[in-house]
C-alpha cells in the first residue's frame, strides 16, 4: 500500500477522510452488504461518546543540560532556559512545548527518529552575544540555513 502523501496535517486529514468514505461503497469479501450499510446497522448498538476526554499529550519533567537542551523521548531540543532548569515539557503528536512557570518557552516540531538535536538558533542568542565567533560553524545556525530560516542579508554581518 503506498504511503499517502499531504502538504501538511490538514491535508492528510483531507485525504485520509476521503479514502474513509470511499471504502465505505466497498463489499467485503464473503458478505452480502456494503461496509456503509454494515456501519448503519451496527449505529443503534454503539454507546455514545463519553463526556470526559483523555490527555493526547506526554507531560514530562527532563534537566536542561550544559547546552541548553532537553532530552525528550529519544531527541535534543532547544531551551532558553539555563542548565539545571526544569521545566515543564509537553509532547504532542505533531510538536514539543516547553514550559517555564506555566509559560511556553519554546516550540519545535516533533522529531520521530533518535538521538537527533533540534535546535533554535534565537535560544541561543545571549551566548552568541558573549561570544560572536560562535555563529560561524554553529549546528543551530546550519539548520536554520538549511530549512531556509536564515535571510541572506544576515551574511555580511
Amino acid at each position: 500500500m503506498p504511503v499517502p502523501e499531504a502538504g501538511n496535517l490538514d491535508g492528510l486529514n483531507a485525504l485520509l477522510l476521503d479514502k474513509c468514505r470511499a471504502s465505505q461503497q466497498h463489499t467485503i469479501s464473503g458478505r452480502t452488504m456494503t461496509i456503509a450499510a454494515g456501519m448503519a446497522q451496527e449505529r443503534p448498538h454503539l454507546l455514545p461518546l463519553t463526556e470526559e476526554r483523555f490527555a493526547l499529550e506526554d507531560v514530562l519533567f527532563p534537566v536542561v543540560d550544559g547546552k541548553g537542551c532537553v532530552r525528550v523521548k529519544t531527541n535534543w531540543y532547544s531551551t532558553p532556559l539555563n542548565a539545571g532548569a526544569r521545566p515543564m515539557v509537553k509532547v504532542w503528536p505533531s510538536q514539543v512545548e516547553i514550559y517555564n512557570d506555566l509559560k511556553c518557552v519554546a516550540q519545535h516540531q516533533r522529531c520521530y527518529g533518535r538521538g537527533h538535536q533540534l535546535l533554535n538558533l534565537e535560544h541561543y542568542l545571549d551566548v552568541l552575544e558573549r561570544k560572536p565567533g560562535a555563529m560561524a560553524d554553529s549546528t543551530p545556525l546550519q539548520q536554520w540555513r538549511a530549512a531556509g530560516r536564515w535571510p541572506e542579508c544576515l551574511d555580511a554581518i
